[in-house]
């Protein structure tokens, strides 16, 4: 999960995660991703020891060089991930991983993606209505028919995830872009939270005009994307020989 200066958020991340994950019945062995993107506050120092703590090394810590970008923290965890499913959870808690089991109820089968969809929305009311009026917009130029497309929480099939493109602001359309790959994906109502420590890193303006510019790539991918179909092959590779 990508962190930058949620120092405040993050015992209780740690206290409620592993919790929450072990009581899911279809989630076996599971691993934490913290992904520092340069926090400013102790974040780093506190996910650091967290994670040297945990002697069955189902905690890590990565810290980026810098602030890139949640684009950018979320590739890195995704990157180091291990495990066949991945969860993307915010540092925040605004979204609450307790909610990862309503998500694991709708997966599977050809559903490779479970994205969240915010009810009850605890955040400013220009941050509601700029989400709503973003929501409208992406639903108009893509007809995708989600209804929270950029909500922090969600679950995706690993190999899945991998092949996605990267783009600035690329995490703000996952589900989208699962379907461009030729996936189900499923949209449930989760909780939101109101935020307990930290500030929000997002405005009106600074989404804006990147969320105008990426909309625009990801219509592009949709309506440009290269595929085929086999038909009979003959003398098919063996895997064997110097590559």
């Amino acid at each position: 999960m990508p962190l930058r200066d949620e120092a405040g958020n993050i015992d209780r991340l740690l206290e409620r995660t592993p919790s929450a994950l072990d009581g899911i019945d279809r989630v076996g062995t599971w691993e934490i991703i913290l992904v520092d993107d340069g926090s400013t506050d102790d974040t780093w120092s506190r996910i650091a020891r967290a994670a040297d703590a945990d002697g069955a090394g189902r905690i890590r810590a990565v810290r980026l060089r810098g602030p890139h970008g949640k684009e950018s923290a979320l590739a890195a965890g995704i990157d180091a991930a291990r495990y066949e499913v991945i969860g993307l959870l915010d540092g925040d808690l605004q979204t609450l991983p307790e909610d990862f089991a309503v998500l694991f109820e709708a997966y599977g089968g050809d559903v490779a993606c479970v994205n969240g969809a915010r009810v009850d929305r605890h955040d400013s009311t220009v941050k509601r209505w700029s989400s709503r009026i973003a929501n409208r917009v992406r639903g108009a130029v893509l007809g995708d028919g989600f209804h929270d497309v950029n909500c922090p929480l969600k679950i995706v099939r690993r190999d899945v995830l991998l092949r996605l493109p990267r783009f600035r602001a690329w995490h703000r359309y996952v589900p989208a872009l699962v379907l461009r790959e030729g996936w189900q994906v499923r949209e449930v109502p989760i909780r939101h939270q109101e935020r307990v420590a930290g500030r929000s890193k997002y405005g009106v303006w600074n989404r804006l005009w990147i969320g105008i510019a990426s909309l625009a790539v990801v219509a592009w991918l949709m309506r440009n994307r290269v595929g085929y179909a086999t038909g009979d092959t003959r003398n098919e590779p063996t895997g064997d020989g110097v590559r």
